[in-house]
């Protein structure tokens, strides 16, 4: 049973170095910008070999079974959702809190992970030193030295205005803006995917409680 288990943690191993890892988080611009800090439910999914044995598709393959097992270890809160297969790939999808909204001197960040907005009008992702703390033991003990990660944030313009949104280190719909400015059209979304640099810094170094801008309100 021992040496089962051992095979099925190096079979983890191996499908998790260099395996994608996609985080999505929806809000609202007026949510995020005036609304008190509050929790609500992300996204998280994770590349596994298959979403189903081999031998028999209605029993879950070893590679998801042992991920239902590791997550929530490493996602405080994390709560397996479905997986499922795009383009030949498959995921285990996780539903994790997260934090979301306008924070002050006072607000506490209990959450992992957070998207916030703050008194000059900067947006920013943060990760709370316990999140740090679980997420490096967890590349440690399943031996991941190249996790690709990708961190989406979707804004939904609800102002009924057009705004105008500085970006720092992100792709806004795809585009590239290193430091620039996007406008986001009333009624719609503009979907913020941070940097491999950004996300680094905020989900695999061993910092504390940093933050990374990756939007901010301006006035031109």
């Amino acid at each position: 049973m021992k040496k089962n288990r051992m095979l099925i943690m190096a079979a983890a191993c191996l499908l998790l170095t260099g395996c994608r890892t996609e985080l999505e988080v929806n809000t609202s611009y007026s949510e995020l910008t005036t609304k008190a800090l509050h929790t609500k439910t992300a996204l998280a999914s994770i590349e596994v070999a298959s979403c189903s044995s081999p031998e028999d598709s209605r029993i879950p393959s070893d590679s998801l079974t042992e991920m239902q097992k590791l997550i929530p270890n490493v996602f405080k809160g994390a709560k397996f959702k479905e997986c499922y297969t795009r383009k030949m790939n498959s995921f285990a999808s996780f539903n994790i809190p997260v934090g979301i909204g306008k924070i002050d001197s006072g607000s506490s960040l209990d959450n992992d992970l957070n998207i916030i907005s703050q008194e000059d009008g900067a947006i920013l992702a943060q990760a709370n030193e316990d999140f740090y703390r679980r997420f490096r033991q967890f590349l440690k003990e399943q031996l991941v030295d190249d996790l690709d990660m990708k961190i989406s944030v979707t804004i939904n313009n609800d102002s009924g205005k057009d705004i105008k949104l500085n970006c720092y280190s992100v792709y806004v719909d795809k585009t590239p803006c290193p430091l620039g400015s996007t406008v986001v059209k009333s009624k719609s979304d503009a979907v913020f995917v941070l940097s491999d640099v950004s996300a680094d810094v905020i989900l695999m170094k061993d910092r504390k409680n940093d933050r990374v801008m990756f939007a901010g309100k301006t006035d031109n």
